[in-house]
């Protein structure tokens, strides 16, 4: 499920734990990732009303898959899920950067990108191109990015949880939100420019066929 434009909540199951739902936002600087707790379904309220291209694409390729392994590549700001789908193997990579790089990638065995939760053909990420993980680093760990403290008594993803919930409680911030608007209303307009250019390339040998029609009547 699409959580506005930059988060995704996905639906996942156990054999033994039982379904648990993940969230991930990517791109804004609540960036996070973390099981969401309390009922099930109360974070999908906020999702789009429409259902968006990459949603319609998960659902087509990715839903009913099984994780079979999960890494941290170069001790990045990245995940990896390796997924098993209807005897194929897709990657999810879910990357946490600040700034254009942030991004939810969807690619093959092969690393060819299958699809994307935001095109970015300027940084050649947009479907049939070739996605490079970086290379795992051997340095050691130098502090910079230390884990937070914590209540020991609380467990870590509800920690992280509850702290992002403290600033929806306040008055929402009119620039992130004109912000949202004008992404939405950006994105919109370039799915209709998509859907224009699509009609426009079906009909451009109208005239060609016509001439071609008047000829054999």
């Amino acid at each position: 499920h699409q959580i506005g434009f930059h988060a995704l909540v996905l639906e996942l199951h156990h054999p033994s734990a039982g379904p648990w739902e993940l969230f991930a936002e990517v791109g804004t600087p609540e960036a996070r990732l973390h099981r969401i707790s309390g009922p099930a379904r109360q974070k999908r309220k906020q999702k789009t009303e429409k259902l968006q291209r990459f949603i319609q694409f998960l659902r087509a390729h990715v839903e009913g898959g099984r994780v079979t392994a999960v890494w941290q590549p170069a001790q990045d700001r990245m995940l990896v899920l390796r997924l098993a789908v209807r005897g194929n193997t897709l990657h999810m990579i879910f990357r946490f950067y600040s700034g254009p790089g942030a991004n939810i990638i969807v690619c093959d065995d092969s690393m060819v990108i299958m699809e994307l939760l935001f095109r970015r053909p300027a940084r050649s990420e947009s479907a049939g191109n070739v996605l490079v993980l970086p290379e795992a680093g051997l340095q050691a760990d130098d502090g910079r990015f230390a884990v937070r403290e914590h209540p020991e008594d609380v467990p870590f993803n509800r920690f992280i949880e509850a702290i992002h919930e403290k600033p929806q409680q306040q008055q929402p911030d009119l620039r992130s939100l004109l912000e949202q608007s004008h992404r939405e209303e950006l994105h919109r307009m370039t799915l209709e420019l998509e859907q224009a250019r699509m009609r426009v390339t079906k009909v451009s040998g109208f005239d060609t066929y016509r001439i071609y029609g008047d000829l054999l009547s």
